[in-house]
């Protein structure tokens, strides 16, 4: 015969699970506050990079828009460090291990090998230079050396052509971002493409060109003035 388990004791249990899921929950908090410690601000931005346009980020527009935005959010809409604002525009991507290519988590200023980096992959003279100009790149957009390129398409040139950049986007984030904010001007930041070897621009499994989209908000001036 089957013994009957009492109410309490399926109680105790259950608070027993709840405990240790908070237990665990805390650990992994601790661990993540502990891994962005650990890090710059411009370290987090040049991960960043990586991130959103690969090793060979410095040799594209990319980086200074993605600044440009981090550096509105924190200042305008998270109102909170730059660091925090990279985090959270990112989704904690440049310290965490569940994203794709978890190796850039690993990339360091000293430009040692990650140890994720894939071992079929070269880093001696090819992903490790990349890593070196890139982590360079984030330092001179940090310190305002380069700035974003990026403008209304079709503006003439002149000295207010340049627009700051609000949110950014893949190609199918921009498809959404479209649908859901129709009001959104779509910006021109430069070269924000992957580029075949032939320079053409490379395209997904789904046919769809890889690249960034950028977008600016026309009641963010309303709200914060000329931005």
């Amino acid at each position: 015969m089957h013994k009957k388990v009492s109410f309490p004791a399926i109680l105790v249990v259950l608070c027993l699970a709840m405990v240790s899921l908070s237990l665990i929950d805390c650990t992994a908090s601790a661990q993540l506050e502990a891994s962005i410690a650990s890090l710059t601000p411009t370290l987090a931005l040049g991960r960043t990079f990586v991130r959103e346009a690969g090793l060979r980020s410095h040799t594209r527009d990319d980086g200074p828009a993605i600044h440009a935005v981090i550096s509105f959010k924190a200042e305008h809409i998270y109102r909170t460090s730059y660091l925090r604002a990279v985090m959270r525009a990112t989704n904690n991507a440049p310290v965490s291990l569940d994203h794709p290519r978890p190796w850039i988590t690993q990339l360091m200023p000293s430009m040692v090998r990650p140890m994720l980096y894939p071992g079929h992959l070269r880093w001696e003279g090819q992903g490790g230079r990349h890593w070196r100009l890139t982590f360079h790149q984030a330092r001179e957009v940090r310190r305002g050396e380069i700035e974003h390129q990026c403008r209304v398409l079709g503006a003439e040139d002149g000295p207010d052509e340049y627009v700051t950049p609000h949110d950014w986007g893949s190609e199918h984030d921009a498809i959404v971002f479209r649908r859901r904010h129709p009001e959104a001007i779509e910006l021109d930041c430069g070269q924000t493409c992957r580029l075949l070897p032939d320079g053409s621009v490379a395209l997904t499994r789904d046919g769809l060109p890889r690249c960034n989209h950028w977008f600016h908000f026309p009641r963010y001036e309303a709200r914060f003035g000329e931005i």
